[in-house]
């Protein structure tokens, strides 16, 4: 009977032993960042011969600016996925200001081009000083 009992006890203690074991085990999660943490890239495209300061803003609050020279892009990792605003400026005109979307996991470019014009009509360099009368027409294209 004894041995019975110790046989019993012994067969307690290590299934319970094992059962606490096996569920304190919790399954690894294999999904990639963006999915764990709701975020996408955002690319702006520089389409112009001009360089420009850039930043945007998710949820979160704004990222660091950023220059894009003539030409050139810049990506932002992390984006909290929804609603973004870019912004763009300069001394010259000021800035402008645009509404995007990220979606999770995906990489949205977004293309600023800026045509600079004097009141006559004719193009301003990047190198020449701007006026009060100068026109700058900015506008953003989607892919």
């Amino acid at each position: 009977m004894k041995k019975f009992f110790l046989k019993s006890l012994m067969f307690i203690v290590v299934m319970t032993f094992m059962s606490l074991t096996f569920n304190s085990c919790e399954p690894e999660d294999n999904r990639p960042d963006c999915e764990k943490n709701n975020t996408g890239t955002f690319v702006i495209i520089n389409n112009s011969p001009y360089a420009m300061a850039v930043s945007i803003a998710d949820d979160g609050g704004w990222f660091d600016d950023r220059i894009i020279y003539a030409w050139g892009s810049t990506t932002f990792s992390n984006v909290e996925a929804g609603g973004v605003t870019v912004a763009e400026c300069d001394d010259a005109t000021g800035c402008a200001v645009w509404d995007s979307y990220v979606d999770q996991c995906e990489t949205t470019e977004f293309t600023i081009t800026i045509n600079k014009k004097s009141t006559d009509g004719k193009d301003v360099t990047s190198n020449q000083e701007f006026s009060e009368n100068t026109i700058v027409e900015k506008y953003m294209m989607v892919k």
